[in-house]
């Protein structure tokens, strides 16, 4: 038998199917307060991708492999993002919650001086209601930072900061006095100034508050 013919299908098929799925999806995606926004954005791309390279998988050419190639890819990251870029916990009441941030991170709960740990507040301000705590050590996963009012303002530099790390599960607000970025032995007497080291802070993390 002679070989099957091979097409190239035309370019405003493989335009229009990834037109039509990039638009399903991210109208899906960006609705609904399930992702993150880069998520929302990865979910989009993936399928719009994955559209234009199903009509190449179709046609009977020599870019079909290719094409199914990147269409299993595209479908696999568009899985991860969905597993990995997805929003935390709903905010519980009384809670201010982030605007904007970046992808979550983990801190540590100061061990330095007393009381070890860090206090959760439900507002990035020293005299918010305080509505849970982290052990000396413990992981504080975090997802941004604004900037308010320093707590501790009497205290040396860096730990007179008015910056507070919002909680990725959206449970609270940590003071940048109350976390390291690394564990820390207790100084119970506060002899040594060495206090840890500083939560790091990456400009593409800092966020406002949207007041509960």
């Amino acid at each position: 038998m002679p070989p099957a013919q091979q097409h190239e299908p035309p370019l405003v098929a493989a335009v229009a199917a990834a037109l039509i799925a990039g638009g399903l999806a991210g109208h899906g995606a960006f609705s609904q307060p399930y992702l993150t926004p880069m998520g929302n954005a990865a979910i989009t791309a993936c399928a719009a991708t994955a559209g234009a390279m199903l009509v190449y998988a179709l046609y009977p050419s020599h870019l079909r492999a290719a094409a199914v190639t990147i269409l299993i890819a595209a479908m696999i990251l568009g899985g991860v993002s969905w597993r990995y870029l997805r929003l935390g916990d709903p905010v519980p009441p009384g809670v201010a919650s982030l605007i904007g941030g970046c992808t979550r991170y983990n801190l540590y709960a100061q061990n330095r001086f007393p009381p070890l740990g860090a206090r959760v507040m439900a507002a990035p301000l020293p005299d918010a209601k305080k509505v849970d705590g982290r052990a000396g050590n413990e992981i504080v996963t975090v997802d941004g930072w604004v900037r308010t009012k320093a707590p501790y303002p009497t205290n040396p530099e860096p730990w007179n900061s008015d910056i507070w790390f919002h909680l990725a599960d959206q449970s609270g607000w940590v003071s940048f006095a109350g976390v390291r970025s690394a564990p820390t032995s207790p100084d119970m007497n506060g002899r040594d100034p060495y206090g840890g080291e500083p939560a790091g802070l990456d400009r593409s993390c800092e966020g406002s508050v949207r007041w509960a």
